[in-house]
């Protein structure tokens, strides 16, 4: 054992304990064999490695045989020491189509690799995570300069990834809230953000109070007083969805503070001090709160918990200035007729037409009659040159004439948009057409924030003569459309969301596809169809599919009488209903 006795008289850093694992190796059986037959290149390169204070590997020869220090021991888990010798493909398969094909390039071309913040799929504790590192490999050679190894040292960054990524999702977060105007709008807009920019947790639900149409002061909230942990929950608590499933810390909950809940993983340990959330106060208390639902253990991870408090208080602010301004328009007054008058003049309603084949169309307006105003609620079909059928609906923020004005404007601009795009070759996507609407809102500084959602509808000839459609569309931020099939099943086309137009014109959108058999119908509409005083969203959403389910067999113009009588009346917002029939 002389090399170990050498490498343990001069390794430095190395820790007795590690030392002691590299003698109980079985060196014999391994690719390079007993230490008195080590290269003296290899014996140097084990002492490099030992002695760094910083994470550091060896690879040696074809096998890739593993060498580390005491750095990288610290954090691989379970799997030291018995990786310890071992060929490093079969110790790291969660990582090694990673960084193998690197050393692999080190070995064979001795050009050093370097990455920065690279994401890295780690297992620990018999679960594989992702994890950042910055490192660096480099070619290890013999006395004539033959390559024999490649030397890695890397320093994990995942802390500091996570930290950015955090703080660019509470700056987008905040504008998105900044830029919402009802809960629905919101809680679309939140989710879709939180499900894509937040991969460290899995986000199950944002639920939030009922919409109010009751006179209030900006930034205020009745507040019920919390139960203690001990004490026993309303009876009433049992008629909230997921009182009795999610959990929460009583300590953590604080009056016009969003709530942090989470769904423990199946047999997964409940962390000290968490109860039910049905625990914490009674129904009508619970309905009142903004509450952050995960899944997981990460409500409760000291690292994530701070963070998804902050996302929660963030959302619990916008629902407190959202159900305010609600609270002022409801005690807002202006001149109806006038409004009404330029609503009439922008939405001309469209109803069946006597056509043998192809889409038809039938949509309506009501306005909201708690108020006085008009909203931006706006929608518009019309035929491209080429054959398909646009689409569009939208909701611009606020209910008064500027609103309406500024609807008016992107209404205008969409039609100007697409029918461009008709004399190029390549014409535009509808999420090409909605950047494009989002940087002319900013070029011409239409001063409005709003939800969108265009859809390019394209017949499709089947061999043997039969017909269906190729729906494509882009969504920023608008309730999900009910497509309704031949077979009188009805479905939300729920896809998140996007963020809204008139928050970021340099937003990437993206374009959703789907095949529609031929006598589908498909049921556009804004928010104040399915928003209620006293009712969470997702009722109002499953109302309205049910609705359209009830009465298949109806036109696009009866079916638009329908849902309006189904849903009514509507006190809270404007109505815009739009339905195609692809025949």
């Amino acid at each position: 054992m002389e090399p170990f006795q050498s490498l343990r008289s001069s390794a430095g850093a190395a820790s007795p304990d590690l030392l002691e694992a590299y003698e109980r190796v079985d060196w014999t059986a391994t690719a390079i064999g007993p230490p008195s037959t080590w290269s003296p290149a290899l014996v140097v390169a084990v002492r490099l490695v030992l002695a760094t204070p910083i994470p550091s590997v060896l690879f040696w020869g074809d096998e890739r045989t593993y060498f580390y220090n005491d750095a990288i021991a610290a954090v691989i888990g379970d799997r030291h020491p018995a990786v310890l010798g071992q060929p490093a493909e079969a110790s790291f398969p969660e990582s090694w189509s990673q960084v193998g094909p690197l050393i692999t390039d080190v070995l064979e071309h001795g050009r050093p690799a370097w990455l920065e913040d690279s994401l890295v799929p780690v297992e620990r504790d018999g679960r594989v995570a992702e994890h950042w590192y910055s490192y660096a490999y480099s070619p290890v050679r013999d006395l004539d300069g033959t390559i024999v190894a490649v030397h890695g040292v890397s320093i994990e960054t995942t802390r500091q990834v996570l930290a950015q990524r955090q703080l660019r999702l509470l700056n987008a977060l905040g504008s998105a809230t900044a830029g919402a105007q009802s809960l629905l709008t919101l809680r679309v807009a939140a989710l879709g953000m939180l499900r894509s920019e937040l991969p460290s947790v899995e986000v199950v639900d944002v639920r939030m109070p009922a919409p109010v149409t009751e006179p209030a002061a900006p930034g205020t909230r009745s507040v019920v007083p919390v139960a203690g942990a001990g004490e026993e929950a309303d009876a009433e608590g049992a008629a909230v969805p997921g009182a009795d499933r999610w959990w929460a810390r009583p300590n953590a909950i604080r009056p016009g503070h969003g709530i942090v809940a989470w769904e423990p993983k199946e047999d997964a340990e409940v962390p000290t001090g968490a109860v039910p959330l049905a625990a914490l106060g009674p129904a009508a208390w619970l309905h009142g709160q903004t509450i952050l639902v995960c899944r997981g253990d990460s409500a409760a991870d000291e690292d994530l918990g701070p963070f998804l408090q902050v996302v929660a208080d963030t959302l619990a602010a916008a629902v407190i200035r959202i159900r305010g301004l609600q609270g002022e328009r409801a005690d807002a007054a202006s001149d109806r007729a006038l409004s009404l008058e330029l609503q009439a003049a922008m939405l001309a309603s469209r109803h069946d037409t006597p056509r043998a084949e192809g889409p038809r169309t039938a949509s309506r307006y009501v306005p909201a009659s708690a108020r006085q105003q008009v909203g931006g609620d706006w929608h518009d079909t019309f035929p491209l040159p080429d054959g398909p059928l646009v689409v569009a609906i939208g909701d611009v923020a606020g209910h008064d004439g500027r609103s309406a004005a500024a609807m008016g404007q992107l209404r205008s601009l969409v039609r100007g948009i697409v029918l461009a795009g008709t004399r190029s070759s390549s014409r535009p996507s509808p999420a090409q057409v909605t950047e494009l609407l989002d940087q002319a809102i900013a070029h011409f500084e239409v001063d409005a924030v709003a939800t969108f959602l265009l859809a390019e509808v394209v017949l499709a000839e089947r061999p043997g003569g039969g017909r269906s459609y190729t729906m494509r569309w882009a969504n920023a931020g608008h309730p999900p459309p009910v497509l309704l099939g031949p077979d009188g099943t009805a479905a939300l086309l729920d896809d998140a969301g996007q963020m809204l137009l008139g928050i970021d014109p340099e937003t990437v959108r993206s374009d959703l596809e789907a095949n529609v058999p031929a006598g589908s119908t498909l049921l556009l509409y804004t928010d104040g169809l399915v928003e209620r005083r006293g009712e969470l969203l997702d009722a109002g959403m499953e109302r309205l599919r049910a609705a359209v389910a009830d009465q298949p067999d109806l036109g696009p113009d009866a079916l638009c009488d329908h849902v309006l009588t189904a849903l009514g009346p509507f006190e809270d917002d404007d109505v815009a209903i739009l339905a195609v029939r692809l025949g």
